[in-house]
């Protein structure tokens, strides 16, 4: 079977589970036109309803809004650590998700309360819901992104039930992510970023990291040097605004992110 295009892009399947940077993963939508895909995770890590603990939703309160598509990367640090791995392959023109994240109800064929979903997403999340122990986590159930009511949110169970309990339980995070497949390639069965594609990151920050010395060596009243961190979160802002790194848009994407933290 051709796994990938002539080196332009990896050819998957809808249905199809393949391993993606230690973890495993199931093809649920293929846009083949697009090259582009969305895969399905079963299982990184454990806790409490994303929606519940994350600062930017409940803060460690109940939440009354659905959360599937909104990027939850930042849950924990098996989580940033996944994407930290991965970003440079994401299909960051996706309508719906942004980095890694849950999805909804809907998209696992929920049809009444406790009874069986359908589809891939449901399959994969149910296989994650049987996987639980082996994340820590004591019950067999894996989070949606949709809530219920003021303080539930939806879930499968490892016997593939798609019903709904309290924010606070813990459970299986198991995200999805929005993959560009002209970015990897297949090595047997496991999804691989293309090595061109790690070398433009690499370059991209260099870029970065020199523009920042500049800045430093041009200014009078700086009294030290930018380190890594500012690096690396200009390397995000770059990346989802799509600048041409400049010194000039260095400096304002800096600016941006002072005004984002201050307000």
């Amino acid at each position: 079977m051709k796994k990938n295009n002539e080196n332009a892009y990896a050819i998957i399947a809808a249905g199809v589970t393949y391993r993606f940077a230690g973890h495993d993963w199931t093809v649920c939508e293929v846009d083949s036109k697009r090259h582009t895909a969305v895969i399905q995770s079963h299982g990184v890590t454990h806790g409490k309803w994303p929606g519940f603990v994350m600062p930017q939703f409940g803060n460690s309160n109940y939440y009354f809004k659905s959360i599937d598509g909104e990027d939850i990367s930042a849950y924990d640090n098996k989580m940033k650590e996944l994407y930290d791995t991965i970003k440079d392959a994401e299909n960051t023109s996706a309508s719906y998700g942004k980095g890694l994240y849950l999805i909804s109800e809907e998209k696992v064929g929920f049809t009444e309360w406790g009874h069986p979903g359908s589809g891939n997403y449901w399959q994969a999340l149910e296989a994650a819901a049987g996987n639980a122990c082996s994340f820590g986590s004591p019950d067999n159930y894996a989070w949606l992104g949709t809530v219920y009511g003021s303080g539930g949110a939806w879930y499968v169970n490892s016997n593939g039930g798609v019903s709904y309990n309290d924010q606070s339980d813990d459970y299986v995070v198991a995200p999805v992510f929005n993959l560009d497949l002209s970015k990897v390639e297949i090595v047997d069965d496991e999804i691989v970023i293309r090595k061109s594609v790690k070398n433009a990151r690499n370059t991209k920050k260099e870029k970065i990291r020199e523009f920042l010395h500049e800045i430093y060596e041009e200014s009078e009243i700086l009294p030290e040097n930018f380190g890594d961190e500012i690096v690396a979160e200009l390397e995000e802002r770059f990346l989802e605004d799509g600048y041409e790194i400049t010194k000039k848009n260095a400096i304002e994407e800096m600016l941006w992110c002072y005004m984002c933290k201050m307000q």
